[in-house]
């Protein structure tokens, strides 16, 4: 098992001790599917972590970007059920690019079938969400999360806001067959 290795951050600056792990240091991957409520500027939201390493729910970020802008170090597993703070910062910034979709010109949306289950996907500036129709049931099932980190956080997506965008059918039904004949 690999140690766990605690930043630590001078006194007096607004950030925490964060425990991480570099990516690719024997760590052992388990599936979690922990989920967590969250509030920000638009509501309260669910997000699940779907990644433990080394008995730990941890999130990661390829991207210098994204690292930067939690001032935390691209390709390490941050322990985010030490790590509240950071957690639910990252779980808000998901929540606005998700609302940001609803401003933005420039989105990629893919029409198919992932094994027999009609879905959406949509890629937008660093980020992606994925929305399952299955035709059995009555809702759909939606995540969106940052494009280099399917595997970490992800935030429930907001399936009428997904609608208006996309200029979708309301009732679910009409929904499925819509993705259906696009497959």
């Amino acid at each position: 098992m690999s140690e766990w290795t605690t930043i630590k951050r001078a006194k007096g600056t607004k950030f925490k001790d964060y425990d991480y792990i570099k990516k690719g240091e024997h760590q052992k991957f388990e599936k979690s599917k922990t989920d967590f409520n969250f509030t920000t500027k638009f509501g309260t939201f669910k997000a699940r972590l779907d990644k433990r390493v080394d008995k730990r729910n941890a999130f990661l970020t390829k991207s210098q970007v994204v690292a930067d802008s939690l001032n935390i170090k691209p390709n390490c597993w941050y322990n985010i059920e030490k790590n509240i703070e950071l957690r639910d910062t990252v779980a808000s910034n998901i929540v606005d690019a998700m609302n940001s979709l609803h401003f933005t010109a420039e989105f990629k949306t893919t029409y198919s079938l992932y094994n027999g289950c009609p879905l959406i996907q949509i890629d937008w500036a660093d980020y992606h969400l994925h929305l399952f129709c299955p035709s059995r049931k009555p809702f759909a099932l939606g995540g969106h999360c940052w494009r280099d980190n399917c595997s970490g956080i992800s935030v429930e997506t907001n399936i009428q806001l997904v609608m208006q965008v996309l200029d979708l059918p309301t009732k679910y039904d009409q929904l499925v067959q819509y993705i259906l004949d696009r497959c």
